[in-house]
């Protein structure tokens, strides 16, 4: 999801942010996610539905919400913040429309999504296992971060840490212009537990969208460095956060991009806020699609503009095993960061967030220094474990 710039080049909107329930709400419920999960491989195969919702977070775990979704469950968490086995109320909910979750949606580059589809052999399988663990990789950020509730009444007590989101993941394969579009929404119930008293309040907002676009570069960056491991791919240029695979011709990258036309029809150019807004505002209505014959018109279209499968297979294999970063890479990387073009270039000050997005000069695989290649997150029973806390990883159904 993204805008064309004035330089001509894709703006990306990294990760958005929408709100389920509020005042200004765009209608969404938790029956919007759960309804379009498949009721069988026969059917997530030609694309009647997608895959199973999977629960994550810490808070989840702590509830014993994990696995798959069920969609009662889920309503009941989002919609009610009631605890679906016990019937416990989770968080009051005040006022008439109070925000009852968000929705964080993470969206491929549309290099990846065409080569997700468009790819032969083992390719659609790399693609999809790179996005899901680049997600898990940024929802592991986005939870130690932004996992933030206030204190004391109406939040004059500042802020406390959350004890973990509590939510769902739906990873769709399509826009709702029919363009081929990975993504993954990370559905976020609006409460986690207070670690002063062991209360679930509400999240403090502020802090996701403050996170936001971090968020979305951790996500970027990590599905790059795996596509590059797992495939050998190059990329190009790395703007605002996001970059194309080297090799596909902007193009192609147009014609499968319908939903960046509505979205720049809708805001003629403005800001990132304004840019965002339309993209939630501007969506169609889902709609039910023969995947298979959709993959076929794509593939005849790609090939129209010189984008077939041998195209394609030429993109893979140009890098060797990603480099690590050894002592005097890490030196070099110190000093830039330190440096006039580094973290205080545009600002006397900076924060966390400043040293999880470097610039286009820093190294690939820079933004990964917390965990090494060679050194995947820690499994025990289905849920991944940092440092800071435990996060459930998604078992998505396997294959395209």
């Amino acid at each position: 999801m993204g805008t064309r710039s004035a330089a001509g080049g894709w703006v990306a909107l990294v990760l958005t942010i929408g709100k389920i329930g509020g005042a200004d709400a765009d209608g969404r419920t938790a029956g919007y996610y759960t309804s379009s999960v498949a009721r069988g491989r026969d059917d997530y195969y030609t694309g009647r539905g997608e895959a199973a919702g999977q629960w994550f977070g810490a808070g989840a775990g702590a509830l014993g919400l994990v696995g798959e979704v069920d969609a009662d469950d889920f309503r009941q968490v989002v919609m009610d913040a009631v605890h679906p086995r016990t019937g416990s109320v989770l968080r009051e909910l005040v006022g008439d429309k109070p925000v009852r979750g968000f929705d964080l949606t993470f969206s491929a580059p549309k290099s990846a999504s065409l080569l997700f589809f468009l790819g032969g052999g083992d390719v659609p399988g790399a693609v999809r296992q790179a996005h899901d663990e680049a997600v898990a990789a940024a929802l592991g950020y986005m939870e130690r971060e932004a996992c933030v509730v206030r204190a004391g009444k109406a939040g004059r007590a500042g802020k406390s840490v959350g004890g973990g989101f509590v939510g769902g993941l739906f990873r769709h394969r399509t826009s709702r212009a029919l363009d081929p579009q990975l993504h993954t929404h990370a559905v976020v119930a609006n409460f986690a537990e207070r670690a002063v008293d062991g209360r679930r309040v509400a999240l403090d907002a502020r802090v996701l969208y403050q996170q936001a676009k971090t968020g979305g570069f951790v996500y970027q960056a990590e599905l790059r460095a795996r596509l590059s491991e797992y495939l050998g791919v190059e990329w190009g240029p790395v703007r605002n956060g996001m970059a194309e695979l080297a090799g596909i011709a902007a193009p192609v990258l147009a014609h499968f991009s319908k939903r960046h036309a509505a979205i720049i029809q809708a805001t003629e150019g403005n800001g990132r806020a304004a840019r965002q807004k339309a993209a939630l505002e501007t969506r169609p209505e889902k709609q039910d699609v023969d995947l298979q014959q959709l993959v076929a018109d794509w593939r005849a279209a790609a090939a129209e503009l010189g984008c077939d499968r041998t195209e394609l297979d030429a993109l893979l294999g140009r890098v060797g095993e990603r480099r690590q970063l050894g002592g005097g890479a890490l030196s070099q990387l110190a000093r830039e960061l330190a440096g006039e073009r580094g973290l205080t270039e545009r600002a006397s000050t900076f924060d966390r967030r400043a040293t999880s997005t470097p610039s286009p000069s820093a190294p690939l695989d820079s933004i990964r220094i917390a965990r090494p290649h060679g050194h995947p997150p820690q499994h025990r029973n289905g849920r991944a474990h940092t440092q800071a806390r435990p996060f459930h990883y998604p078992g998505f159904i396997r294959g395209k």
